[in-house]
């Protein structure tokens, strides 16, 4: 991939590359299909969709996720809360 080629997956990689959420990834199981951002979700049986879930996010570091993952995909944020 060039610089510029994929925006959408270059904004996941980028949000992730902040220390505070990259030091939850496992850079060894990264998936290009999905973005890095992915591995710090589970699935939420009650909600019906995948959630943050990395212990080690704080507010604000769980809202940057969030907003990649809307980026690089349409996951749906709550912007009020």
């Amino acid at each position: 991939m060039t610089n510029g080629e994929d925006v959408l997956y270059e904004s996941n990689i980028y949000i992730a590359a902040y220390p505070g959420i990259f030091k939850c990834l496992n850079i060894n199981m990264i998936e290009t299909s999905s973005g890095p951002l992915f591995m710090v979700t589970k699935w939420n049986e009650e909600e019906g969709r995948h959630v943050v879930s990395a212990a080690a996010l704080t507010g604000s570091t769980k809202r940057l996720v969030e907003v990649g993952l809307s980026l690089y995909n349409g996951y749906e944020i709550n912007c009020i809360g």
